[in-house]
């Protein structure tokens, strides 16, 4: 275990989580926001837009300037990070092309994002799912349940309920569990590999994500 944090820390941190959760996994907030919205943000993007936005905003309040502390790690050696985010998105595309070969057909999760972005324009949809999104899921996965939460539980727990945290946010159908175990070590395991420093398993993350976003976008 590492030092403990401060009590202001976990009450950011506890607050955070819980938002993400009511907003993005809780079905009834999300049927609720539904209703309260015009009818023509009912569904694609402008629903996801809504569900993030509040987590979204805690996110930059509570963690903004310490996430952004973190990117300074590139202005030392940064031809070997950059030689680290490859590796990691050479693992990241095996880990995709075996999960796609065992399931044999794309995730609910991914289906979803299609979806979405055919209601918006391709900046609205990288700023939601390519940069803010991954950053709120890092926050919450990597930095909060993973980094701080070992503060207070054994190490590999916390690894345990950052994994299984992650890939049980991400499943919307069975194969949804093939899909994105690789994400969930990967993510994870970027992390760990750089010093538990998010702006890596971000960038991993975010790339990740743009290739799916282009994907769905080369198909409009």
């Amino acid at each position: 275990m590492t030092s403990p944090e401060s009590r202001t820390t976990w009450l950011k941190s506890g607050s955070l989580v819980a938002v993400y959760f009511i907003f993005i996994a809780f079905s009834p907030t999300q049927t609720l926001l539904g209703r309260l919205l015009p009818r023509t943000w009912q569904s694609g993007f402008a629903l996801n837009a809504s569900l993030y936005a509040i987590p979204i905003i805690l996110m930059l309040v509570f963690f903004g300037r310490e996430n952004l502390g973190n990117f300074r790690i590139f202005r030392d050696r940064p031809w070997q990070k950059l030689g680290q985010i490859g590796l990691s998105l050479v693992l990241l595309l095996l880990g995709n092309l075996i999960s796609g070969l065992l399931v044999g057909k794309q995730s609910a999760n991914q289906t979803g994002v299609d979806n979405a972005t055919t209601t918006t324009a391709l900046w609205a949809a990288i700023l939601l799912f390519v940069i803010l999104g991954p950053l709120l899921e890092e926050t919450i996965f990597r930095k909060i349940l993973l980094t701080k939460l070992a503060t207070v539980i054994p190490r590999w727990l916390a690894i345990g309920v950052s994994c299984l945290g992650f890939l049980l946010i991400h499943v919307n159908a069975p194969q949804d569990f093939v899909a994105y175990a690789p994400l969930a070590i990967i993510f994870t395991g970027i992390y760990l590999w750089c010093g538990e420093n998010i702006a890596f398993s971000w960038t991993v993350h975010m790339l990740n994500n743009l290739v799916g976003v282009l994907v769905a976008f080369s198909w409009l």
